[in-house]
């Protein structure tokens, strides 16, 4: 499962085995398509940054979870680290 950590406390988890494509676009974040018609896109800074291997990980069903960064961790991140700043998915999803 691939749990997905929002800023307010709450995640939703998705199954690996339904992930069936995953689109990256520098200027638009990553794009994960699940089953029929639920997609997640996960925006933010450095997210196929070659050390942090994010989307490599995501590839592999090897990343466990992804966390929503508060405005204060955005802030104070160093201009290298990966930082997930919004995580947006359909209502029917949660």
């Amino acid at each position: 499962m691939l749990e997905l950590r929002l800023k307010d406390g709450n995640s939703v988890a998705f199954d690996y085995g339904w992930l069936r494509k995953v689109e990256f676009n520098p200027s638009e974040g990553i794009t994960l398509h699940f089953g029929g018609t639920d997609t997640v896109r996960i925006t933010g800074r450095n997210l196929n940054r070659p050390n942090a291997q994010l989307l490599r990980g995501i590839h592999a069903h090897r990343v466990p979870w992804i966390q929503e960064a508060s405005e204060p961790d955005i802030l104070k991140a160093a201009d290298d680290a990966t930082v997930i700043e919004q995580i947006v998915f359909p209502t029917a999803s949660r």
